[in-house]
């Protein structure tokens, strides 16, 4: 039976690792939730460290104390005064090769799995934003049509309003030489009317004149037939 760390207050003292070693425990690459199977753990593992090679290990022998042990990557385990080489068995091995490439192929046929799900979300995302896109460049074209259409009919617009623009100048330039016409002619009508107000009173003199000359023979014709009677 696995010994009780919390009625062992012994078992829940973690070991002091080597202060010269540069290593990592091998306690440290393991992942538990349970504190008691933890500590329990730390207490077997301790004066246990890992090296990424065997030349590694091996450089760092000299500083291990009694007891202390660095186990490599393929199963080697190198103490102070001795080495250890791990030769697995064939048969064995070849079962642990396998189970380890079928483990890596179902976690990558999971990463592709993942990756083929981002890919076809992504390619979801791009349709979705290239119907949009296309949606707001229909749109802007109808908008840019009918600002042409507009554009044109003020262009049209603008046109007419220049050419009645230049029949009306054309027209008041017509107009205002008729009026010098009519003032023209209204100055030589005034003339005439003078030539002839002032020909009127003229006649009229002469016409006073003339009746004044020929009244005093009259009178005297008069008196004469009053004297005979």
């Amino acid at each position: 039976p696995i010994a009780n760390p919390a009625t062992n207050p012994a078992l829940t003292l973690k070991p002091l690792a080597n202060p010269a070693l540069t290593l990592r425990p091998l306690a440290a690459l393991l992942r538990l939730h349970d504190a008691g199977l933890s500590a329990l753990l730390d207490g077997w593992l301790s004066g246990c460290y890992t090296a990424d090679s065997l030349s590694d290990a091996l450089a760092e022998r000299h500083k291990l104390q009694p007891g202390e042990t660095i186990y490599v990557t393929g199963g080697h385990a190198v103490m102070a005064h001795s080495v250890s080489f791990y030769a697995p068995d064939s048969e064995q091995a070849g079962l642990l090769a396998r189970a380890g490439e079928i483990d890596n192929l179902e976690k990558n046929a999971k990463a592709q799995t993942l990756i083929s799900e981002e890919a076809r979300l992504a390619l979801s995302r791009a349709e979705a934003a290239y119907l949009e896109a296309s949606q707001a460049l229909a749109s802007a074209r109808r908008t840019a049509a009918d600002g042409q259409k507009h554009s044109h009919a003020l262009q049209v617009e603008v046109l007419r309003l220049s050419q009645q623009a230049e029949q009306i100048k054309a027209r008041s330039g017509q107009i205002a030489g008729d009026m010098a016409d009519i003032e023209s002619q209204l100055d030589e009508l005034q003339e005439r009317r003078a030539t002839a107000e002032g020909r009127f009173e003229e006649l009229d003199l002469q016409l006073a004149d003339s009746l004044n000359d020929a009244t005093p023979p009259r009178k005297a014709d008069c008196r004469t037939r009053w004297t005979a009677s």
